[in-house]
């Protein structure tokens, strides 16, 4: 017997509760690219025509929202009766050819607006003429039905290294990973750590069911964070949501109806050669970058708290039960906006965020599910209940990272140039940055609300500063390496 509907897990159905017209929960990836040599503005109009003939095959494609339980407080998904790529799928083009101001003009018309909960949560929207040979396509999804890590997977599945190979016109062709058959492709490593994992998961659900244990977890996980704000006392700069010590800031604000986006890219290279003269990661140099552009934009205003700006980091988790949504939890770190030298921030980056990630890896998956259920609610209640003015922030900024791909990326010979994507702020957090490494480029994505980050275009020029400074302080005063926290 078919399975028709699908329970969400805690964490996607907060993201449904939170969805309100003035902070809409969903994301997008604006992926930029060049036509296929020789070509014009007529192949992407075929492209775009066989897009609309192209029927939605599985996933958050076909899916749609119902309401289910006593009282139907709960959400469940269920298979939509049918798919109207008309509204789904729309295409933009500019009279005269469009430079960046034109994308983010549509970026404006397009993403701000909220999904229709009563369809499907995505959209595809594609822009034609802009300046360069360029085309430009906006998948935007609703993150209760699929997060960063998954709409990355998705991508890479969708394009290909080859710039010959002739595959879907669009991505809702693709079957989900393992669904019918079909293989997902993955390293011997990458196959070890998803089994290793699996059992894990498996050994969870288990204990989790027990009559009984779901309160022991309860009670281990304050056990859990009794320990952990003892041990911040020690390490301020990482660790658990709970026992960070967040500042209040501008980014704090509540927000307008309006969103603003930027984006930067920087040869990765120049991350790489940081990473290897410190021991950081390239990570951990892009977290110093941000915090550097943060503390100069705040000093500019005299915002700058004297308690050093906090960053969630989202941390994915294998998938391993065949769902989509949300599969993650995050760890917290400073972004060390109260120290001035640029290479004694990245050492309390380092070291905050090494911490947190060995904290974080010594906690039985339990644990973390029942600390991520206890910040989703926190979030969740903030949101539902108005009470971001009344707390302190839960974190400043959400900083994720992604890698796409090493070698260029194409869409039937149409080559991927940058992708930024768009992310979800909300009340009390009003500023989300991306990092995407791909092609030996990396790109920092903004996205903000004008209320609380007017100039987003500052922030990238900042950035820059900020690289800047920190490459001149290791080549003027060399930092050793520096090990990771016992």
């Amino acid at each position: 017997m078919t399975k028709t509907r699908e329970r969400l897990s805690a964490v996607d159905a907060a993201y449904v509760r939170m969805e309100a017209s003035r902070t809409p929960m969903h994301t997008a990836r604006v992926l930029i690219f060049r036509l296929p040599p020789g070509e014009s503005e007529l192949w992407l109009r075929a492209l775009v025509a066989e897009m609309r003939r192209t029927r939605a095959r599985s996933g958050l494609y076909v899916r749609r929202l119902a309401r289910s339980g006593r009282w139907h407080r709960s959400y469940e998904w269920e298979r939509a009766p049918e798919v109207d790529l008309e509204h789904h799928l729309r295409y933009w083009r500019v009279d005269d050819p469009g430079d960046d101001a034109a994308l983010n003009a549509m970026l404006q018309h397009a993403f701000v607006p909220a999904l229709d909960m009563r369809r499907p949560l995505w959209e595809c929207h594609v822009l034609g003429n802009l300046s360069g040979n360029r085309f430009a396509i906006l998948l935007k999804t609703h993150h209760a039905a699929q997060d960063g890590f998954g709409a990355t997977s998705s991508l890479l599945r969708w394009l290909s290294e080859d710039s010959a190979h002739y595959g879907p016109a669009a991505p809702w062709a693709l079957d989900e990973p393992g669904s019918d058959g079909v293989a997902v492709p993955a390293t011997h490593q990458q196959r070890k750590w998803i089994a290793d994992a699996a059992g894990e998961e498996r050994h969870h659900r288990l204990r989790a069911h027990l009559p009984g244990k779901r309160l022991l977890v309860w009670l281990e996980s304050l056990s859990v964070r009794r320990d952990a704000r003892r041990a911040q006392r020690s390490r301020p700069g990482g660790g658990l949501y709970l026992a960070m010590d967040v500042p209040d800031s501008p980014l704090g604000a509540r927000l307008s109806f309006e969103r603003n986006f930027a984006h930067h890219t920087f040869a990765l290279s120049r991350f790489r050669a940081l990473a290897d003269r410190s021991g950081a990661t390239v990570n951990e140099v892009a977290m110093t970058v941000i915090g550097g552009a943060l503390r100069n934009w705040l000093l500019a205003d005299r915002a700058l708290p004297a308690d050093p700006l906090i960053a969630s980091v989202p941390v994915g988790l294998p998938r391993t039960d065949g769902r989509t949504g949300n599969a993650g939890t995050a760890l917290f770190c400073t972004l060390g906006t109260d120290v001035a030298d640029p290479a004694a921030r990245l050492a309390a980056v380092m070291r905050g965020s090494r911490y947190a990630k060995a904290l974080l890896a010594s906690l039985p998956t339990a644990i973390i599910e029942q600390l991520t259920a206890s910040a989703t609610w926190r979030l969740n209640s903030n949101q539902l209940f108005n009470l971001s003015a009344l707390r302190r922030p839960f974190f400043n900024v959400a900083i994720s990272n992604g890698i796409y791909s090493r070698e260029p990326l194409y869409l039937r010979g149409a080559e991927l140039l940058v992708s930024h994507p768009c992310s979800v702020v909300f009340d009390g957090h009003a500023l989300n940055i991306t990092i995407v490494g791909y092609a030996g480029r990396l790109t920092m994505a903004f996205s903000g609300c004008p209320v609380a980050t007017p100039d987003l275009a500052l922030l990238t020029r900042l950035t820059d500063e900020a690289l800047d400074a920190l490459e001149h302080s290791y080549t003027t005063a060399p930092s050793a390496a520096i090990p990771v926290p016992a």
